[in-house]
């Protein structure tokens, strides 16, 4: 299981960010992935920190209740309390059901409980909200690999990797399921 929470951990930006005003409809995000996209994966290192500009205006939120939650839910996550992340993150939906970053990391809390389809629910929501959500497409293919469902999670990373290429292992889950499911290019 380690292994997944590394994976996870590099997906999510596990430690916390700061929140202020904006979300997932927020401009600003319009030119950080065209940027990200634009960059040269073998000669560009800003891959980075376009990622973690992203995963902030992703967090930032102007209720400090929303805030506190999240922080918690967090906390919780890192402390491998995923129940209790569960709760706090669920309490944020309820608040501001069009936050998609409490879907994101309630999904992700599921997925490390093994509810993989509460996950894939979850999942489903974040990506109504934010269509270009790596992460959460990504998670999508950790849950339908551990479905069992090998082809439909290499084109779940595989869409994760059209978003944000910059995403090392998220390829590496895929040579991993061609290797060990035989599922090969089409």
């Amino acid at each position: 299981m380690r292994p997944l929470l590394i994976l996870l951990a590099a997906l999510q930006g596990l430690a916390a960010a700061p929140m202020a005003a904006a979300r997932q409809d927020d401009p600003r995000l319009d030119s950080l992935f065209s940027e990200l996209q634009s960059l040269d994966k073998r000669r560009d290192q800003r891959a980075g920190e376009l990622q973690a500009k992203i995963w902030y205006i992703w967090y930032e939120h102007d209720d400090a209740r929303v805030n506190a939650l999240m922080e918690r839910g967090l906390k919780a996550l890192a402390l491998e309390r995923y129940t209790e992340a569960v709760d706090a993150f669920s309490h944020v939906i309820d608040l501001d059901r069009s936050f998609a970053e409490a879907w994101n990391r309630r999904g992700t809390a599921y997925y490390l409980l093994g509810r993989y389809e509460d996950s894939l629910a979850d999942i489903r929501h974040v990506l109504a909200l934010e269509p270009r959500h790596f992460a959460a497409l990504a998670g999508r293919g950790l849950c339908l690999r551990e479905l069992g469902r090998p082809r439909a999670a290499i084109d779940a990373f595989k869409q994760a990797l059209e978003i944000n290429p910059h995403l090392d292992r998220v390829y590496v889950e895929i040579l991993r399921l061609r290797a060990h499911a035989g599922v090969n290019e089409e």
